[in-house]
């Protein structure tokens, strides 16, 4: 056997034992999920959300690899104002007209019906698009 020929079979065993290497039933695709923000923007609620799950079972989404639904902008109290209310330890509060009975419910259909829940928010002094306060100084409470 010539070097060349050494060469090209040592390649060979390498890239076919790290296709086996990997082969280990992780990241088989990428992480595949929905955001609430493309769609709803802040106008998201608690009908929204159970409406959006039902419809990724039925359209196959969730059979397809769809595994995540993250809520965006619009879920805590004051969004529609500019002003994150808190409560007295520091944590936002979620939307109580958009949100009546809490997050808690939502995110427990999620999982009800096999999906991962995903939640937005923002490290700095605004919210990405600018236009609302976030979690500047308060990254501990909001992580």
């Amino acid at each position: 056997m010539t070097g060349c020929m050494v060469r090209v079979a040592l390649a060979v065993g390498a890239l076919s034992s790290m296709g086996a290497a990997l082969d280990n039933g992780l990241a088989s695709s990428p992480p595949m999920g929905w955001s609430t923000w493309n769609t709803f923007a802040r106008s998201i609620n608690a009908t929204i959300f159970y409406e959006t799950m039902d419809a990724m079972v039925d359209n196959g989404m969730q059979a397809a690899g769809y595994e995540y639904i993250n809520i965006d902008g619009g879920w805590w109290e004051g969004s529609d104002t500019g002003v994150v209310v808190r409560n007295a330890t520091g944590y936002p509060l979620v939307h109580s007209e958009k949100f009546p009975d809490g997050l808690e419910p939502v995110i427990a259909a999620l999982h009800a019906k096999g999906f991962k829940y995903g939640h937005y928010t923002d490290a700095g002094e605004k919210a990405c698009n600018l236009d609302a306060p976030m979690s500047e100084g308060y990254e501990h409470q909001d992580a």
